[in-house]
């Protein structure tokens, strides 16, 4: 694979005839999923906090540990990058993302999560060095600088998009949670009681 790789950047240093787009378009989407594992989190963080009574520091390290497997893995990542081959490197990204995201849909408590965003992590930096390679030998001389201005917006799109979706999906839960049976009877039952301070102040002369 190492191989293949470099025989392939020796042809997109003589120049390319052609792009190929699929392949550039390929690898964009492999970004734009590395850029939802940062922005998945933040709209789910308030339901994290309530459900594994979470503080504000294990929120912080859940929401961050992605940035900090690219501040500890990222130059190693190219390293093994050029040795291993991009190709079986941006693979092993996408497989660890994935593994990381169904740990963490199962995870019961705040190590298994952490543990969860740790693969994510390693995940994302290895996805995201392997891409501007990838995306190097894919397009030719002519169309590597459109090609590279497409891939920069892997982050800003991937990340706002997981948000959207992130927030889309809790209020469509919340309401159908709200609108079971359940739900609603406890509802109105607060509501026609009152708050305890209403009800100390019916309760005052």
């Amino acid at each position: 694979m190492a191989h293949e790789d470099r025989r392939a950047q020796a042809a997109g240093d003589r120049g390319l005839s052609a792009t190929h787009w699929p392949a550039v378009w390929a690898v964009i989407a492999a970004g734009v999923l590395s850029g939802a594992q940062i922005g998945k989190v933040p709209p789910a963080l308030p339901t994290l906090r309530i459900d594994l009574g979470l503080t504000l520091v294990e929120t912080g390290y859940i929401a961050t540990m992605v940035n900090v497997m690219g501040g500890l893995a990222g130059m190693f990542a190219g390293v093994f990058s050029d040795r291993f081959g991009h190709r079986r490197l941006a693979l092993a990204g996408l497989a660890l993302m994935a593994a990381g995201g169904l740990l963490g849909a199962a995870a019961p408590a705040y190590p298994l999560l952490l543990a969860s965003r740790f693969l994510e992590g390693a995940g994302f930096i290895l996805t995201t060095v392997a891409g501007v390679a990838l995306i190097a030998q894919a397009a030719s001389g002519a169309d590597r600088v459109k090609a590279m201005t497409l891939w920069s917006c892997y982050l800003p799109a991937g990340a706002s998009l997981a948000m959207l979706a992130a927030s889309i999906a809790l209020t469509a839960l919340a309401g159908a949670a709200f609108g079971s049976p359940c739900r609603r009877s406890h509802f109105c039952a607060l509501r026609s009681s009152g708050s305890p301070c209403r009800r100390a102040r019916r309760m005052l002369p």
